[in-house]
């Protein structure tokens, strides 16, 4: 089955992970740094699909989807750039993508608009998407036996996509009123969490506490 290469800074990779390992059941190799890919060019055989996000190195993005489509013409890159101007997908276009996206959106979606967009290409053919789980989050849950509570705080996380989530932000989205200072509730959940994410997940998805402010989610 073929592999994958992802280029991320936050939580777009959780997502993209589970679209390619969980539901495709297909290998990944993710970074966040271009320097990283860049050295999946100098194996042997290179990964078909890559996907790249454009908004940190525009410039540099570019430049890999030149040197990918040179290594290999038949393989298919997708860019992703929640920032991008018309001019970069153009730019991005020439150089070879075979799409242009501001944002991932439904994985569902995004799945059959890449088969769409790949028609002719080995890459998704043959898959069944029956009984697929799409949604990111349940799936998270679910292999990480998550409470209610947990599951919250994980979409808070995830939904601040890779920033800050203060303890505040937690009480008023999950108890619906403001966070009293010295009420340690969030930080038992958030310790609960964490020691599930570990256990299920590796260091893969990971919570960090921001002293006196509040936590991140980071994904490697």
């Amino acid at each position: 089955m073929f592999s994958v290469s992802l280029i991320f800074e936050t939580c777009d990779q959780l997502a993209l992970r589970y679209l390619f390992e969980g539901v495709l059941g297909v290998s990944s190799f993710v970074s966040a740094s271009i320097e990283r890919v860049e050295e999946c060019l100098d194996e042997e055989e290179l990964p078909p699909l890559w996907i790249l996000g454009g908004d940190r190195k525009p410039a540099r993005v570019l430049q890999l989807v030149r040197k990918v489509k040179k290594r290999d013409p038949s393989a298919a890159v997708v860019v992703l750039s929640r920032g991008g101007s018309d001019d970069f997908a153009a730019q991005a276009f020439k150089a070879g993508a075979a799409d242009v996206l501001k944002e991932i959106g439904s994985l569902e979606v995004f799945t059959y608009r890449l088969r769409a967009r790949l028609a002719g290409n080995e890459i998704l053919t043959g898959l069944d998407f029956d009984d697929v789980t799409w949604d990111t989050e349940d799936f998270v849950s679910q292999r990480a036996g998550l409470t209610a509570t947990e599951s919250q705080i994980m979409h808070l996380m995830i939904h601040q996509d890779g920033q800050l989530v203060t303890r505040d932000q937690m009480s008023r989205a999950i108890d619906k009123k403001p966070w009293s200072y010295g009420d340690r509730k969030f930080d038992v959940h958030v310790a609960k969490l964490r020691k599930k994410l570990k256990s299920r997940f590796g260091e893969k998805i990971h919570v960090s506490t921001v002293r006196s402010a509040g936590y991140k989610l980071y994904l490697s």
